[in-house]
């Protein structure tokens, strides 16, 4: 079961990352630009919602996989 978890966590850890770079890119990219068309004006609101959103499902993944172990090596103190 820890196998799994420790599996879930770190695959939750890189695609929040790379979703977290490809968005800092956009919103450096566009500030360089300095579009300010609306679709682009739009995509830069979505990209920082996500900039600051993402990090969530890896910590919440961290917890419960943290959670997972001290669940298992509780119970293999008591056998």
């Amino acid at each position: 079961m820890e196998a799994l978890w420790k599996k879930i966590f770190i695959c939750t850890f890189i695609i929040c990352n790379i979703i977290w770079i490809i968005c800092w890119v956009i919103i450096l990219r566009l500030a360089y630009l300095q579009i300010d068309t609306p679709n682009i004006v739009l995509l830069l609101k979505i990209a920082k919602i996500l900039q600051w959103t993402l990090p969530i499902p890896t910590v919440v993944s961290g917890l419960i996989y943290d959670y997972k172990r001290r669940q298992e090596r509780k119970t293999n103190r008591k056998k």
